[in-house]
């Protein structure tokens, strides 16, 4: 067991080092815009939002395609457009900012971390077989570990002899975070596999979605933002598709109170013959709700203190792949001698 940890580990310290800072410097993506962007920093005002989407429906003229509502939770709403093209825009739908692919820099740690600025094809199956990995080798390590656990002295020491025994008591004070990191991470490399393999056996038993039909009356961004929350009174809105190119239908998104997932599972449809269909994420049954919870888990959007932890996790697993390393090249270097 130790030849396979060693040299599984070897395989992956490189990429767990990688995915691992990117992974940390985007936890503080939203301390970065609120500093990068005056208009960030205002106090949010939910009164602009339907003369915003008005203007942002105006100026692109059917090109936008989603809109996510103060993005990172700042007074400020991104665009997606096509061709990968994106912008902030202020609350009141005033274009702050625009770009293309990975211009911005939180766009391209995104890809870094989750791509390896390698596409779709390899670069994310690089990723996700990396966390699947990552599981094997920390239980292999946990084997290891476990005959000495009574002699177990957690102390971390950058010094060259003291390298594998840091390494050592990193592993052991991070195996949970190693798994939760690792197992959310491959969950939103593979959402359509993973939601099959958890959700098939457990999804039968528990009411599906109920999309129910209602009339709204008025086409206005007013008129259908004031139906969603008369619907859901104590909900909050995160995103809105406005009627574009492909679609003559606005979406809107919502989090609902108490949701386990806050990216807006909930959502209404208004066609152009002023009707509206509702999806209620609260029917969805608990194995399809525990799935959507992992993005959450992963990105830290639950709250500080758990966003602070991941943070200083993904900082004690970079030292845990450099004391790998460190201590791999010692090993074979005596071993050589």
């Amino acid at each position: 067991m130790k030849i396979l940890h060693r040299y599984l580990g070897l395989l992956l310290c490189g990429f767990i080092f990688c995915i691992s800072l990117t992974g940390t410097l985007l936890l503080i993506k939203k301390e970065y815009l609120w500093l990068s962007i005056p208009q960030a920093r205002v106090s949010i005002d939910h009164s602009y939002l339907a003369s915003a989407m008005g203007n942002i429906e105006r100026q692109y003229q059917g090109a936008a395609r989603f809109v996510q509502l103060h993005s990172q939770n700042l007074s400020i709403h991104k665009v997606f457009l096509p061709d990968r093209n994106y912008a902030f825009h202020d609350q009141s739908g005033v274009q702050l900012k625009n770009w293309q692919g990975n211009d911005a820099i939180e766009d391209w740690l995104l890809d870094l971390h989750h791509r390896f600025l390698l596409g779709n094809t390899i670069g994310l199956n690089i990723a996700g077989a990396s966390g699947l990995l990552l599981l094997p080798l920390s239980f292999v390590g946990l084997l290891l570990w476990w005959p000495y656990r009574r002699f177990w002295k957690p102390k971390i020491s950058f010094q060259s002899n003291r390298a594998r025994s840091s390494h050592t008591n990193l592993g052991v004070i991070l195996i949970l975070p190693i798994f939760l990191v690792a197992i959310t991470g491959v969950i939103l490399v593979y959402p359509k596999e993973a939601r099959w393999l958890l959700t098939n056996d457990f999804s039968n038993s528990t009411p599906s979605p109920v999309m129910i039909k209602k009339s709204v009356s008025g086409t206005t961004w007013q008129a259908q933002i004031d139906f969603a929350l008369k619907e859901f009174p104590r909900a909050q809105i995160r995103w809105l598709q406005p009627t574009n190119e492909d679609s003559s239908d606005r979406v809107i998104g919502l989090s609902q109170q108490g949701a386990w997932d806050k990216t807006g599972k909930t959502t209404l449809k208004f066609t152009e013959s002023q009707e509206v269909f509702i999806k209620d994420a609260r029917h969805q049954g608990t194995a399809v709700r525990a799935v959507d919870l992992t993005y959450a888990l992963h990105v830290g959007d639950i709250a500080f203190i758990y966003r602070l932890f991941l943070i200083v996790s993904g900082i004690a697993l970079c030292a845990l792949s450099f004391f790998g390393f460190r201590s791999f090249c010692l090993w074979s270097f005596r071993s050589r001698s």
